[in-house]
C-alpha cells in the first residue's frame, strides 16, 4: 500500500511538480539529517556530502542537510530506526534485514546509488591465498563482526564449500589505516570490506589480490533509503536531495579535481597530512575517480537516469539473498524500493552543470 502511494505520488510530482524548488530562497530552508555509513569523510563520498552543500545545490532545493557518521549499513539503519537521522546510505541487504518480520524497519531505497557490487574479499597480492579454497584455516579482518561485509563473506566462503563458522576466523579491525595496518602487519590474512576501503589501500601502494563470488559480480550496492513515513510526509525534500546528488554526481564526473578540492573547503579536515598538496590531491582524485567507477551506469543498464532501480536486478538480488540465507523471511523486492522520485531526481540541465564543473577552480 505505502509503495503504491509512492508511485502514485511520484506521477503526480512529474505532472504539477516542475524541476527546481520553487522559492526555496524565500522560506526557511528544511534541515535533512543524513547518515553516512562510514566513519572516514573521504573525498569519494562527496557527490551525497561536500559538492551539494559547496555547491549550494541543497540550498538551492530548500535543504540545510547535516551528516552524522555509523560505522557501516547496520549501524546507519539502527540510527534511522531509532529516529537519529531521516535518511542514509546502507546496503541493500542491509534494509531487506531490517524489514524482517521480527525487526519490521520500513526502511526504502529511493536513490540508486553505487550502482556496481562493492563487497568482496581481498588479500595481499604476493601471498599464498589465491582462491576461496585457500582462506581455510585462516583470519578475516572485517570493519565490525555484525557487517554486512561479513555475512556476504560468509556466503561466498559457503558458496565455494568453505564452512565460515568452522574454518575461518573473523577479526573485527574496524576501517582505514586500522583496517590496512591489521593487514600488512599479518595480524590477518585477508580483508572482506568494500571497494572504496581498498582504493584507499591501493593508493597507499599496497596490492591487492580480490576473491570475486561470480554471483555477485552485477550486483547494485549502497543507495539512499529513509523510512516509509518520511518519505510520504516529505516529498519535495526527498526528490529535492535526489536531484542535488544527481547533479553533484555529474559535476564530480566532469571536474574530479574540482570535487576533491571543493570537499577540502567543506571538510578541511579531510585534506591528507603530511604530504605536498600536488601529492594530495592526487591521491584523492584518484580514490574519487574509483568511487565515480561504481556510482556510473552499468553497460546493460536499460535505464540511464541517476537514482533509477531496476525492478529485474531487484528481483534477483531478492531471490540471490533468500538463498544464501542472508534473509530468512522472503521480502517482496518492490517493497524495499521505489523509482517514484526519479523523474524528478533527473529534471535538471546536465549540460549546464557540466559546463560548470569545466569552469570550475574549486
Amino acid at each position: 500500500m505505502v509503495l503504491r502511494y509512492l508511485v502514485a505520488l511520484g506521477l503526480l510530482l512529474c505532472v504539477f511538480g516542475g524541476g527546481g524548488a520553487a522559492e526555496a530562497g524565500e522560506q526557511a530552508l528544511k534541515t535533512v539529517r543524513f547518515v553516512r555509513g562510514s566513519l572516514s569523510n573521504s573525498p569519494a563520498y562527496g557527490p551525497y556530502s561536500s559538492i551539494p552543500v559547496g555547491l549550494g545545490y541543497y540550498a538551492e532545493e530548500g535543504l540545510d542537510v547535516t551528516f552524522s557518521a555509523a560505522a557501516g549499513s547496520l549501524a546507519t539503519i539502527q540510527q534511522l530506526a531509532a529516529g537519529h537521522g531521516d535518511v542514509g546510505i546502507p546496503s541493500p541487504e542491509a534494509v531487506l534485514i531490517a524489514r524482517q518480520p521480527d525487526k519490521n524497519i520500513r526502511l526504502v531505497h529511493f536513490y540508486n546509488y553505487n550502482r556496481h557490487n562493492i563487497y568482496t574479499v581481498v588479500v595481499p597480492e604476493g601471498g599464498p591465498v589465491r582462491a576461496w579454497a585457500d582462506l581455510r584455516g585462516k583470519s578475516l579482518g572485517v570493519s565490525n563482526i555484525a557487517s554486512i561485509g561479513t555475512a556476504l563473506a560468509k556466503a561466498s566462503l559457503r558458496a565455494f564449500g568453505v564452512d565460515p563458522e568452522k574454518d575461518v576466523a573473523f577479526l573485527a579491525v574496524g576501517q582505514g589505516g586500522q583496517a590496512m595496518a591489521a593487514l600488512k602487519a599479518g595480524r590477518v590474512d585477508g580483508l572482506a570490506l568494500w571497494e572504496l576501503e581498498y582504493a584507499a589501500m591501493e593508493g597507499a601502494g599496497l596490492k591487492l589480490r580480490r576473491l570475486v563470488n561470480p554471483a555477485f559480480a552485477k550486483f547494485f550496492s549502497n543507495g539512499i533509503v529513509a523510512r516509509e513515513e518520511f518519505l510520504q510526509a516529505n516529498p519535495e525534500a526527498v526528490a529535492g536531495l535526489g536531484r542535488a546528488v544527481a547533479k553533484a554526481t555529474v559535476f564530480a564526473m566532469e571536474n574530479p579535481e574540482a570535487a576533491v578540492r571543493i570537499h577540502w573547503k567543506v571538510y578541511p579536515e579531510a585534506k591528507p597530512k603530511g604530504l605536498d598538496e600536488a601529492m594530495a590531491l592526487k591521491d584523492s582524485v584518484f580514490l574519487l575517480k574509483e568511487a565515480l567507477r561504481i556510482f556510473d551506469f552499468k553497460e546493460g543498464d536499460r535505464v540511464r537516469k541517476w537514482g533509477a532501480w531496476d525492478p529485474e536486478e531487484w528481483q534477483v538480488f531478492g531471490d540471490a539473498m533468500a538463498q544464501l540465507g542472508i534473509v530468512k523471511a522472503r521480502i517482496p523486492p518492490a517493497e524495499a524500493y521505489t523509482n517514484a522520485f526519479v523523474d524528478r531526481f533527473n529534471a535538471f540541465d546536465a549540460a549546464k552543470v557540466r559546463a560548470q564543473a569545466r569552469g570550475s577552480k574549486d
